[in-house]
């Protein structure tokens, strides 16, 4: 069981999460995700995550953040096709 990669797709109602984000400290589930991983065969460098933020606010940051990672997956399927 190797070899294998991992596609999180996920949705944050707060902002901030990923590595350089202001809310970083409290981003467990992606820490956590990572933690697991091993056990189904897949690498650290092997976990590819898109996330959409601001889904509690509503407004154009998520309409924004949601375009983004729309393309994300587009480009993400493209090299993983």
């Amino acid at each position: 069981m190797k070899g294998k990669t991992l596609v999180v797709l996920s949705s944050r109602g707060e902002y901030g999460f990923a590595s350089e984000g202001i809310r970083h400290p409290m981003n467990h589930l992606d820490p956590h995700i990572a933690t697991c991983a091993h056990y189904v065969g897949v690498a650290p460098d092997a976990i590819r995550t898109i996330s959409i933020e601001y889904q509690e606010f509503g407004d154009e940051r998520h309409r924004q953040s949601r375009i983004q990672a729309e393309r994300q997956v587009e480009t993400l399927v493209s090299k993983l096709g």
